[in-house]
């Protein structure tokens, strides 16, 4: 878990030096989820992730495979995911009106094998300088 969080932080201020938004130089992992979908009905319906959850969700698929439904401008977009794939999603900026959470909804596993995924975030709920990030 901790190779992966490591690497995980890594590659946002790697993305970060070569242009990318400057907020993931400052994004580090601080919530760890795991998720067991073990039964063929077990699903997460339509949602969006936490508000508290800052600038990026990366949940990796860890074993068993399974589909992810995401609507995006007025239309649905689905894709397999299966060990060894990420998803990110993008949060919220901490103190900005915005919100670019995208709905999304995860199917039961595939192939009646369990499906484990592992979400990493960055959540302000935790941060003791979260009026500085704020700001």
């Amino acid at each position: 878990l901790e190779w992966l969080v490591e690497r995980t932080e890594s590659v946002a201020r790697a993305i970060h030096a070569r242009g990318g938004p400057a907020w993931l130089r400052e994004w580090r992992v601080n919530d760890v989820a795991m998720q067991r979908y073990i039964k063929p009905w077990d699903m997460i319906g339509w949602h969006r992730d936490y508000k508290q959850d800052a600038y990026l969700v990366v949940v990796y698929t860890l074993a068993g495979e399974s589909v992810i439904d995401v609507g995006l401008h007025g239309r649905g977009v689905s894709w397999r995911v299966q060990a060894g794939s990420a998803m990110v999603l993008l949060g919220c900026a901490p103190g900005r009106g915005s919100d670019p959470r995208i709905r999304h909804r995860v199917r039961p596993p595939l192939n009646g094998q369990p499906r484990t995924s592992l979400a990493l975030r960055m959540s302000v709920a935790e941060l003791s300088n979260y009026a500085a990030l704020a700001a």
